[in-house]
This record gives C-alpha cells, sequence and structure tokens, in this order.
C-alpha cells in the first residue's frame, strides 16, 4: 500500500478487519480514495469521494468519465 496512488473501494461493507481499515488508512496518508456503494459504510466519511447506489451503474459512468474524455 505504500505506492498506492488512488484507490477505489467497491461493495463492502467496511466492518471486516483487517480489510476494512485499508481505505481509511490510505485516505489519512493523502491518498484519493473513492467508495462505491449501494448504502453509507463506517468509512465513507473518511473517504474524499462517495458515489451512493449499484456498482453496475455508477462504475461504467465513472470510468466513461475518467478515460474516455
Amino acid at each position: 500500500m505504500s505506492n498506492t496512488d488512488v484507490c477505489l473501494v467497491v461493495g463492502t461493507s467496511a466492518v471486516v478487519y483487517p480489510a476494512a481499515s485499508f481505505a481509511p488508512s490510505l485516505a489519512r496518508r493523502g491518498v484519493p480514495v473513492a467508495e462505491t456503494n449501494i448504502e453509507v459504510t463506517p468509512s465513507t466519511d473518511s473517504l474524499q469521494f462517495h458515489f451512493q447506489g449499484q456498482s453496475g451503474d455508477i462504475l461504467p459512468k465513472l470510468f466513461n468519465s475518467l478515460v474516455l474524455k
């Protein structure tokens, strides 16, 4: 994780450790973290971006807006 430039978290409850600590830890180090989930998670407030909804709907739109400009 020390070489992480950006992190995308998809469809997790963010309650099972140690995995639940990864995204907030990266965010504290200044790494941009985006979460996509159908609901708010315990990590949501500590992350830079939260896209609420079905990942199957959100991810194609996110990909198209970032990559296919």
